[in-house]
């Protein structure tokens, strides 16, 4: 059994750096913001991220850490819904190849995967614009998840 178990959010990062502000004030969302967006503003910032070189990544707070224990050793699993789409599969074959038992994770045919598009810059800094519409990780529900994956962990981490 897993020592360490994460519930939360199961997205997928798409990460871009920008030189400077211009995309920013093209697509009208505010530099070091977090913006939720709707189908019309992911399809105009997927077209800009189309011509720029990107990155994706698992994201999400429980499955940031989980990844990290993972990658330290740690007997991890995750329990989450993603879309059963193009980045719910990257997501679930992400970690799964770093060990993470994927037991807990649901797919849902209806619903996409979170995506967090990731506007980073040089310096460090960076925004996000979460397309949550309708989405996976938001429609887990209790029946969903295993009682049997949380009983004989040592260690919980719930994140939002």
């Amino acid at each position: 059994m897993d020592k360490i178990i994460g519930l939360g959010n199961a997205l997928i990062d798409v990460l871009a750096t920008l030189k400077d502000d211009t995309l920013l004030d093209e697509l009208g969302l505010p530099k070091g913001s977090m913006q939720l967006i709707d189908d019309a503003k992911l399809q105009q910032i997927n077209t800009k991220f189309s011509q720029m070189k990107t990155h994706l990544a698992t994201g999400g707070s429980a499955g940031n850490a989980i990844l990290g224990l993972a990658c330290l050793g740690a007997g991890t699993g995750f329990i989450g819904k993603v879309g059963n789409d193009f980045f719910g599969k990257q997501l679930e074959d992400a970690i799964k190849e770093i060990g993470i038992n994927v037991t807990g994770l649901r797919k849902d045919d209806k619903v996409h995967t979170t995506l967090a598009l990731v506007h980073t810059y040089p310096d460090g800094d960076r925004d996000f614009s979460f397309y949550r519409n309708p989405v996976a990780d938001l429609m887990l529900n209790k029946e969903e998840v295993q009682a049997e994956l949380i009983k004989e962990t040592k260690i919980f981490h719930f994140g939002t």
